[in-house]
């Protein structure tokens, strides 16, 4: 900040104007400290202009607002994952949406979602790797429990982070990770159980702290949630599928049987019919012969049609039906 303040304070006492400007000092640590200036410019009976001016420690306040509108960036970031969880059952798109919100609230060049698949891992979804790697993500398979990133947030249920990979001799470096120099994961849990893992990378080192940790965790948990979603709804269609499948099979059995009953009832001789309340529902073969009115017209006629104005005849026939 040093050329913007010297050129800001430069034209204020050029014209003699008091003022006041933060901007960042550095210190002997190589840290930064944020600093507010206040100004006030007077001239002597000799037209000599003279500066008085205190200066206020602002890192803290500084520190603060910057925390805050991280928090609100993770927030937002959150929140708009979470909307996605709940508009779609796509899980591919859902876990895409998860990967392109991430960078917004970590410094990351590259992030996969690796799902274990017995005693391997491979690579779902990914974003930010160069384009002629990506034919080789979707077959690699990483054995998860001979790496110590994996092996580690298995057994902890901790995000894992390295700081420096050159300067780590457990780290083992694949052909599509040649380039990264600061590596973080965080285990996917579902049910109590690790399925899988968010892993992000960096090409500068020591680019992830405990604070980019517990975010990437929130994300990891936003990931599981999705991955229940998609594992209820397929055994939701699983179950419908199969009991259409039932009632399919039922549906065909009853209506076997009843053809069946119909070509046994047809088939005898004798004038049969079933009512209800006194209505024909169902009348065979013979009893059309035997009556002369057709099927079609005895079905949903009263069976008084059958006896004229004989009710005790009609009563003794629904009786025996």
């Amino acid at each position: 900040d040093r050329e913007r303040v010297t050129r800001f304070a430069d034209e204020k006492f050029r014209k003699g104007e008091n003022y006041d400007c933060e901007y960042r000092m550095q210190r002997r640590d190589g840290t930064y400290i944020w600093i507010k200036d206040l100004v006030s410019l007077s001239d002597d009976a000799q037209g000599q202009r003279f500066a008085r001016g205190i200066s206020i420690d602002l890192t803290a306040e500084k520190t603060a607002q910057a925390a805050e509108i991280e928090q609100r960036r993770l927030a937002e970031a959150l929140r708009d994952t979470s909307a996605a969880i709940l508009a779609t059952l796509d899980l591919d798109e859902v876990l895409d949406r998860i990967l392109d919100r991430m960078p917004n609230v970590i410094p990351i060049r590259a992030a996969d979602i690796l799902l274990i698949e017995g005693d391997f891992g491979r690579i779902a979804r990914h974003r930010g790797y160069p384009l002629s790697d990506h034919e080789t993500l979707g077959s690699i398979r990483v054995p998860v429990r001979k790496l110590t990133s994996f092996s580690t947030m298995l057994q902890t249920g901790k995000p894992y982070v390295v700081h420096e990979t050159r300067d780590n001799p457990e780290w083992i470096e694949f052909n599509v990770s040649q380039w990264v120099r600061a590596y973080m994961g965080a285990p996917i849990i579902v049910d109590g159980e690790t399925i899988g893992f968010v892993n992000v990378s960096s090409d500068i080192p020591d680019s992830f702290d405990e604070t980019d940790a517990s975010r990437l965790a929130a994300f990891a948990d936003q990931v599981a949630i999705a991955i229940r979603n998609a594992r209820l709804y397929e055994k939701v269609r699983q179950y419908a599928s199969k009991l259409e499948t039932l009632v399919e099979d039922r549906t065909a059995e009853l209506g076997f049987e009843r053809e069946r009953l119909e070509v046994i009832v047809n088939g005898t001789g004798e004038g049969i019919m079933y009512t209800e309340d006194g209505v024909i529902r169902f009348a065979n073969d013979a009893l059309s012969q035997l009556t002369g009115y057709p099927l079609d017209e005895l079905i949903g006629q009263r069976a008084s049609i059958l006896f004229g104005s004989d009710g005790n005849a009609e009563k003794d026939l629904l009786t025996e039906t």
